[in-house]
């Protein structure tokens, strides 16, 4: 029995995988790692697509700054940055946002979220500085990989 997923075809299920993960979040401005009161993340992988879900409660920003990212996805993107509407978050100060929807970019070869919010005129950076220590993130999203 044959799956099609687009022009994609995996025989048998031969590339599912189900898994967890841990997001790792932090500003691009120094690196540093926000400390987290909730952090959970799945993934479920069939062929080269790549579904990943996540919950994560900030409790601590410990000095982060520049724009908001997230990386240690379980799989490299395969897209050459691929946008994605990722999901939800709340509790974020200072920001002009629309329903507290986010995208994201993904740079070809990464796994790693460099993060903007949808607001009434466009987009805008999601900089650390925008976050709190409860600002809570939900993410809900498919994107390709490569595979050999």
């Amino acid at each position: 029995m044959a799956i099609y997923f687009g022009t994609e075809t995996v025989d048998n299920l031969a590339n599912y995988e189900q898994g967890s993960w841990t997001p790792r979040w932090h500003g691009q401005g120094n690196n540093t790692t926000i400390s987290l009161s909730t952090n959970t993340g799945q993934y479920t992988r069939v062929g080269n697509l790549i579904h990943v879900k996540c919950h994560s409660a900030f409790s601590n920003r410990n000095g982060a700054n520049g724009q908001l990212a997230m990386d240690g996805l379980p799989f490299s993107n395969a897209g050459n940055y691929t946008t994605v509407n990722l999901g939800y978050w709340a509790n974020m100060s200072n920001l002009n946002q629309v329903f507290g929807n986010l995208i994201g970019y993904i740079a070809d070869g990464s796994q790693e979220i460099l993060f903007y919010a949808i607001t009434s005129t466009g987009t805008q950076t999601s900089d650390v500085n925008k976050t709190t220590n409860s600002t809570s993130i939900l993410l809900n999203f498919s994107y390709r990989i490569w595979t050999s």
